[in-house]
């Protein structure tokens, strides 16, 4: 996957951010500044607490924004101060924690933590940081340092971790710390040439990117005022694709799992090949409806086990350049690969 473009477009309380390796969307993610963003830090109040289990209802404003686990079990009215870790769905509310973390896009800074510096099990060579690291905090270093050659840059980002954990500290009960927008989680964990164009129709925003140009590394951000985009269009093309090899891939989505069928007809060319050829298709198909949870691929049936063997290690091979992590489980007797996508 090769990152021509990005896009971040707001109109409205709306900011959709698409990515493209070249015409082909790779990934596409939508922000409402009106809702809390991922990794934002309120005050809760406990409800219908389970001290059994330890989980409990959050609300704010004295509504059930959420559902959390518990360090420990609290009773009901307890304050906490909680943060969100994902938004939910249709069917499912937003999920909290009260384990805190920052995450920037060469650090992890852990609240609850004794002052240790940890390394990501990627790095084989590990540099040395001379930093007194507060006690209350863990700090580990991400993979993403070994492609740096100028490590003030790390330096830069812990400094920014360290400010964000003193608001942390000192956030009033009636306040919320605004947490990571999509199009900033995105920019963090993608690997982005200097040939790719960063353009957004929002001066906030734009102003925001280029403060972190410098730190981060990105390749020239734009400001482009009249941008336009067909909306209707991107959502329309998200859940069905007629791939080049003229099968058509379908989503459907139901109690919470997200299920790709692939269908053969006026394919020219044998199922086992078609299965294989399909795979980064019904990958951008996974990243562009930003799926995570439990994800069912129906394959062709009556594949040879050297076939399924291919095409799972073909699975994992694309996944792993996925901004999130993912586990490719196999085929199961009725013939579903199975995979498993982490929250983004």
């Amino acid at each position: 996957m090769n990152i021509t473009k990005i896009i971040i477009y707001k109109i409205g309380s709306i900011i959709q951010t698409i990515a493209y390796d070249n015409n082909t969307i790779q990934y596409h993610l939508q922000d409402n500044t009106d809702q809390l963003a991922t990794e934002s830090v309120i005050h809760g109040v406990i409800s219908k607490s389970n001290h059994v289990n330890k989980n409990a209802f959050i609300n704010l404003d004295e509504q059930t924004i959420g559902f959390i686990n518990l360090l420990q079990p609290l009773a009901n009215q307890s304050k906490i101060k909680a943060q969100l870790v994902w938004h939910g769905n249709a069917e499912k509310l937003a999920k909290f924690s009260e384990k805190v973390n920052f995450s920037g896009k060469y650090l992890v800074l852990y609240t609850r933590g004794k002052g240790k510096i940890t390394y990501s099990r990627k790095l084989t060579c590990k540099p040395v940081f001379d930093w007194t690291v507060p006690d209350g905090v863990d700090i580990t270093i991400r993979s993403s340092v070994a492609k740096l050659d100028n490590l003030k840059l790390v330096e830069a980002e812990y400094h920014i971790l360290l400010e964000q954990y003193n608001q942390y500290n000192q956030l009033a009960s009636n306040q919320v710390l605004q947490g990571t927008p999509y199009y900033k989680l995105l920019l963090k964990e993608l690997s982005l040439h200097n040939c790719t164009q960063i353009i957004s129709n929002d001066q906030a925003i734009y102003q925001e990117l280029f403060s972190l140009y410098e730190i981060w590394q990105l390749p020239e951000i734009n400001y482009t005022e009249n941008l336009t985009l067909d909306i209707d269009n991107l959502v329309a093309n998200k859940r069905e694709v007629t791939t080049k090899h003229n099968a058509k891939i379908h989503l459907h989505q139901l109690a919470g799992i997200n299920i790709i069928d692939i269908d053969s007809y006026g394919a020219k060319c044998s199922k086992e090949k078609l299965c294989y050829l399909v795979i980064e298709e019904v990958i951008t198909m996974i990243r562009v409806n930003n799926l995570c949870g439990i994800i069912l691929v129906d394959m062709l049936k009556g594949l040879s086990q050297d076939s399924e063997a291919q095409i799972i290690g073909k699975f994992k091979s694309l996944l792993a350049q996925d901004v999130t992590r993912s586990e490719v489980f196999g085929f199961s007797h009725t013939g579903l690969l199975e995979i498993i996508r982490h929250k983004f």
